[in-house]
């Protein structure tokens, strides 16, 4: 009885054997028909298959033990023949061990179940549509930005630019007209001080005319004794009138026409009139007072050319300066035109870009989601299985041993009814032989036939 039961344990041990390499082939291929994009799931999935080897593993190392417990069982059968207490201490050892392997199976049982929840499934698909809403938000809104920006940018190109380029229009036109009409002033300025200084030679040459004259007229014997003060007078004249002939070449250039001036005209003008007051007659004396009237008006009129030339030249420097702000102003239109240019194509390119790789990324993660989907059931459902199977075969292991456990019960009253060893001996070196022969294939077992996946350490 015995050895059928050995050799049905050995038989349903190699079932399970080939049960669990086919499952573990099948799972090691769908791992590696993955593709790359799902690193994450096969770091959970080699988790897992790493946690259910180490539990194979556990429960190979206890079996072993056990084997080993029942070796020495049968070892102290033999040496300590009908010791009764010694068989009941290593059936209770039996039942220690036992249940700790059923504690020990729970504690599996658990973490598998929490590896199991730890895969994500069906919240790839929702966590991708969530990001996929995420990166359009975000570009939306770039974009929005980007054109408020330009249209910033274009409303004060289009209007304040233009509005001052054409107030600063306006203004040069203003300005020329003004300058036109100071230099039309300034013409006839210049012809009325012409016309005073043609006025002024006109009148000196009468009173030089009018002094020979009179000169000439008035002389009798009994003024030859004042010839001498005479002819001194008309040398102080002459020098009077070089002095008034200076003056005129002055004011004709419109260069030293100054109040200093001015006031030496008056006082050679006085000096004149004074000195020639008794040798001239009524029109002589008339023709001096046109002099200093004519003389005062071209003071006037030199105040005025000079107040139209400081106007002149103020403007022409306003009128320099503005052409040299409307140079600039044009020229930083026209880089500020090239840089709008510039960024709209960059932007144009940014949001060619942006939409490819928003496409590119909302495809993307469309495709992972379909592929990891049925792939992530089928892992699932594998596992699944795995897990199912170990539970199987480590209850019929606990069976088995339920069973071994009741046949040495058998023995020992087998033994203690018949008082001989001879047939009991003979079962028992049997098992020891189907023991030994099922350690070698456990041992075989766990050093070759489990196929572990190549991605697991």
């Amino acid at each position: 009885m015995t050895f059928n039961n050995t050799t049905f344990f050995r038989r349903e041990l190699e079932a399970k054997d080939a049960e669990i390499r086919r499952l573990m082939s099948g799972v090691s291929r769908s791992v590696e028909e993955l593709p790359h994009d799902t690193e994450y799931d096969i770091a959970v999935l080699k988790s897992a298959l790493t946690v259910a080897d180490d539990i194979i593993n556990d429960k190979t190392q206890e079996l072993e033990e056990l084997h080993k417990l029942l070796d020495g069982l049968r070892e102290k059968i033999q040496a300590e023949g009908t010791d009764e207490s010694a068989l009941h201490q290593t059936i209770e050892m039996l039942k220690n061990d036992v249940a700790r392997l059923e504690k020990c199976l729970l504690e599996r049982t658990e973490e598998l179940n929490s590896l199991k929840s730890m895969i994500p499934q069906d919240n790839i698909v929702v966590n991708a549509a969530q990001r996929e809403k995420e990166i359009e938000r975000f570009y939306r809104n770039l974009v929005g930005n980007k054109d408020a920006r330009i249209s910033q940018l274009e409303a004060l190109l289009s209007t304040d630019a233009d509005d001052l380029l054409k107030a600063l229009q306006m203004d040069n036109q203003v300005l020329a007209e003004d300058v036109y009409d100071k230099a039309n002033s300034l013409r006839d300025v210049t012809r009325k001080l012409r016309d005073a200084m043609e006025t002024i030679d006109r009148l000196q040459s009468e009173l030089a005319h009018a002094r020979t004259e009179g000169s000439e007229d008035i002389r009798s014997p009994e003024q030859d004794s004042q010839s001498d003060g005479l002819q001194e007078l008309q040398r102080i004249i002459q020098a009077k009138d070089e002095a008034i002939s200076d003056l005129r070449h002055q004011l004709a250039t419109a260069t030293d026409a100054t109040a200093d001036t001015a006031e030496r005209i008056r006082v050679l003008e006085n000096s004149l009139a004074e000195s020639s007051v008794h040798g001239r007659e009524a029109p002589v004396v008339s023709a001096s007072d046109d002099i200093v009237s004519l003389t005062q008006k071209i003071e006037l009129l030199q105040d005025e050319v000079d107040e139209k030339q400081n106007t002149i030249e103020a403007l022409v420097g306003a009128i320099k300066d503005f052409n040299e702000a409307n140079a600039s102003l044009r020229q930083s239109k026209i880089e500020m035109e090239d840089q709008v240019k510039y960024m709209r194509q960059a932007l144009e390119n940014t949001q060619g870009a942006m939409s490819h790789m928003l496409t590119s990324a909302i495809g993307q993660n469309s495709e992972v989601a379909a592929v990891l989907s049925p792939q992530l059931s089928a892992i699932d459902a594998t596992t699944n299985m795995s897990a199912l199977d170990m539970q199987q075969k480590i209850k019929y292991l606990t069976d088995e041993l339920n069973k071994s456990r009741r046949e040495v019960d058998d023995l020992k009253k087998a033994f203690q009814e018949s008082g001989s060893v001879g047939g009991s001996s003979y079962e028992i070196a049997t098992l020891r032989k189907e023991i030994n022969r099922l350690n070698k294939e456990l041992d075989r077992y766990r050093n070759g036939s489990v196929i572990t996946p190549s991605f697991l350490p």
